[in-house]
């Protein structure tokens, strides 16, 4: 029964320390960091190696070197609180100290460090929706930080820390990223694309309606219209005078009958040729104002022959 009792203690002891092993780390940083600010650098430089050996997160860790080379640059060694930012940096790309809380030579030196210190990027973009869709997509421009950088695929070495990438998209468009790249490690940054919306081409444009033979044929009815309108005129003055003339001058009344005869076919002709222009003019105001290519389906063509002209027209 004892050696129960004795096994029972000791499990419970390990599960009451394993949490606390958990929370050591955090709570020497927190001394160290009291430490610090006391002046104790050396009482602080204790505490955080300890803090190192019992923590693997890389968050702490970067705090507690980060803290260590503080220590080290408060001491005068420069060379051992570089050292300590480089490891801080490669567990914590952004664990360099606030320029407002630290000294500005000590937060210099660890932006100097971290400006030394590169990972590697990638960036790829494949099509969503399409078969194969995990296949890479050529050519997508990619910017970082708000600078071109060339298309995917992208791969080349950049500072450490925090970075936005952007990738274009077929419809203009840009994908955003934020990634953070590690010193001396690989971040990839995979994006997938929308595929380009269908866009019906451009319609030609209609060409401008000439009706020219149309005017040309509309102008001839009405110039027709005005002669037969004046022959007819010149008719009936004949006509007037041939009534006041004496019976007696029978020559006189002849030549003014076949005047009068001779001006009223004129002007019936010219009447016929204007109401021929005006059915000429609105069959080509139809056909000229059709479309090029219905024009070329359905076209018309006057034909002059030794009988006459002759208007064609075919469907």
């Amino acid at each position: 029964m004892m050696r129960h009792r004795v096994r029972l203690c000791l499990v419970g002891v390990l599960l009451s320390t394993a949490p606390a092993a958990a929370q050591t780390a955090a709570e020497l940083l927190n001394k160290g960091q009291d430490l610090y600010g006391l002046a104790d650098f050396e009482g602080s430089l204790s505490v955080l190696d300890r803090a190192l050996r019992a923590t693997t997160n890389d968050r702490l860790l970067g705090l507690i070197h980060m803290y260590r080379g503080l220590n080290d640059g408060e001491l005068e060694r420069m060379d051992q609180a570089r050292a300590a930012f480089t490891l801080a940096l490669g567990h914590d790309p952004d664990a360099c100290p606030d320029a407002a809380r630290f000294k500005s030579h000590l937060v210099n030196l660890c932006q100097q460090v971290r400006r030394s210190m590169t990972g590697t990027l990638v960036v790829t973009a494949s099509r969503a929706g399409t078969p194969g869709s995990g296949a890479r997509r050529e050519g997508a421009r990619v910017m970082l930080d708000d600078s071109p950088v060339g298309r995917t695929p992208f791969r080349d070495t950049v500072p450490i820390g925090s970075h936005r990438v952007l990738v274009q998209q077929p419809d203009g468009t840009w994908v955003r990223n934020k990634t953070t790249v590690r010193a001396n490690r690989e971040t990839l940054v995979q994006v997938q694309l929308t595929p380009a919306p269908a866009v019906a081409p451009p319609a030609e444009p209609t060409p401008a309606r000439r009706r020219l033979w149309t005017w040309v044929a509309a102008g001839g009815a009405a110039a027709a219209v005005i002669a037969a309108t004046s022959v007819w005129i010149a008719a009936d003055r004949d006509y007037d005078t041939w009534n006041e003339t004496p019976d007696t001058d029978g020559d006189r009344l002849d030549e003014l009958e076949r005047a009068v005869k001779r001006k009223e076919i004129a002007a019936w002709t010219l009447f016929g040729l204007a109401g021929a222009a005006a059915v000429t003019s609105a069959v080509l105001f139809f056909l000229e104002g059709r479309p090029a290519e219905r024009r070329a389906a359905r076209s018309g063509s006057l034909v002059v022959g030794p009988t006459g002209a002759m208007l064609r027209v075919d469907f």
